[in-house]
Order: C-alpha cells, then structure tokens, then sequence
C-alpha cells in the first residue's frame, strides 16, 4: 500500500490502480471466489485483476474473459441486467401511479354524478327527476298503498289468498335504497 500513499497525482502515468493494486498479487485476489461488480456492473473487476489500468477493457470484451485478470468498464450502462430491473421496476411505478390517477379521475366523476343526488337536485331535466326524488316519490306512494291495505283489513278483514300482503316499512326503505342505486 506504500505506492497508493507515495503516489504523486499529476502525470504519474506507472501508478496504475493502487487501491486495487496494492501487493503484487492485488488485494481482491486472496478474498474473492469471483468478479467483483461495482455501481451494478458499471465496472466488473476480476478477482486477479492486478490493477493494470491497460487491462481495463470494454464491457464487450467481457465473455472472452475466462481468468479474471482484467476489469470492464460498461460502454452501454442501460444494458447492465440490474439497471434495467431498476428501470423496469420505475417504469411499473409509473404505471401503477397512472392506473391510480386515472381511477382517482373514475371515482371523481361518479362522485360529481352523485353529488346532485345527495343534495336532491335534478341533475338535467329530462325525462326523469333525480334518483333521490323518484326514489321519495315511490316511498310516499308505497306508504299510502299500506295504509289502505291496513285500513282495509280493519275494516273488512284479511284479504283473501292470492290478493296482495301489506309491505313493512323495513322491506319499503331496502326496496327505495335500491332503486335509488339502481337510478
């Protein structure tokens, strides 16, 4: 490690890569199996690499490597394997962060198609009124067609089988909240 230290910086064309130099054999053989990638494969340096910066090659030279003496410098960093995961990986949160948006939208609509209803407006006056006011309009009509019917059976009794039963209030407000869904 003398050379890294005793290195001068400006035009010291022999120091080589000291970091990686350091004893004749390198540092990095003795405790690497394999490659050692650094930045995700920007640089792949091998496990004999001895810091010779003429070995430094492209990364296209790469599959002729079998020893491991030398170290590749990505001359295209977008096709390193761990880049393109990583912008695979962006690209899915881009769409997952459209998906959202565009159902964000979906949902605000639904909400401004509701709104008038909640506040029992007529949304355009067409043919029909309102969910809510249909939807009232067929409760009151339902209660005062109970309220014969009940009428009627204290009066004159049962209605005979087959006829029609008098509606609980319970069933009339389900019945009302789905048709006013269904509006």
């Amino acid at each position: 490690m003398d050379s890294y230290f005793n290195q001068k910086y400006s035009g010291d064309g022999g120091a080589n890569c000291n970091l990686i130099k350091g004893v004749g054999s390198g540092v990095l053989a003795g405790a690497l199996h394999d490659k050692i990638w650094w930045g995700g494969g920007i640089l792949t340096i091998g496990k004999g690499f001895d810091g010779e910066l003429s070995k430094v090659k492209s990364s296209k030279d790469a599959t002729n490597d079998s020893s491991g003496n030398n170290a590749f410098w990505a001359s295209s960093p977008h096709t390193i394997p761990h880049l393109k995961k990583t912008l695979a990986a962006f690209q899915a949160f881009k769409d997952a962060a459209a998906r959202i948006t565009q159902k964000f939208a979906e949902i605000e609509k639904i909400e401004n198609q509701i709104e008038p209803c909640l506040s029992n407006e007529t949304m355009e006056e067409r043919h029909t009124q309102s969910c809510f006011k249909n939807a009232l309009k067929v409760n009151a009509e339902l209660q005062v067609a109970n309220a014969l019917l009940a009428r009627y059976h204290k009066e004159k009794g049962p209605l005979p089988s087959g006829s029609t039963v008098i509606l609980h209030q319970s069933f009339v407000n389900v019945w009302c909240l789905f048709w006013a869904v269904m509006l």
